[in-house]
């Protein structure tokens, strides 16, 4: 993917996301979803890469520790976002919630990755009226990122 083509691809997440919050806030939605892949791509690559091991091996507790001491994060094979997008019903807003508090309760104690998705989730009751609307809304921006390949993952 080129940078127009990036560009153009997170221009139709801002355009989805039009009228339902602030334009200030697009960033939160769009560049949290893009980096919270990254993440997942990035902890199943450092898995694959270091260990031979794949996310299904995330559940180990060692593999816990191993990741949190040398990436600085975890997220639990269930909350990556490939995982979630890959359910009969996609992502949806009290999965995604959950991935985030989860990871911000993992990362309290690395000042890098602390909070870094406050933004975002505080911001999901903003998409809509009802969960319903908001999951629709989320599973709409999430499949916009899904299609961004992350090439640079685990190599950055």
């Amino acid at each position: 993917m080129n940078k127009q083509e990036l560009a153009a691809q997170i221009w139709k997440g801002a355009n989805e996301m039009r009228g339902k919050i602030e334009a200030g806030n697009y960033k939160d939605f769009i560049l949290g979803l893009l980096f919270y892949k990254f993440l997942s791509e990035n902890e199943v690559k450092y898995l694959k890469d270091n260990l031979g091991a794949s996310k299904e091996d995330l559940a180990a507790e060692d593999v816990k520790t191993y990741l949190i001491d040398n990436l600085g994060y975890y997220i639990p094979e269930e909350n990556l976002f490939s995982s979630m997008m890959g359910k009969d019903k996609g992502m949806n807003i009290g999965s995604l919630s959950a991935a985030l508090s989860n990871f911000n309760l993992v990362t309290l104690e690395n000042p890098l990755f602390s909070n870094i998705f406050r933004s975002l989730n505080a911001g999901l009751m903003s998409l809509g009226e009802n969960d319903a609307t908001r999951s629709q809304m989320i599973v709409k921006l999430a499949r916009l990122i899904d299609n961004i390949p992350m090439k640079n993952a685990g190599g950055v």
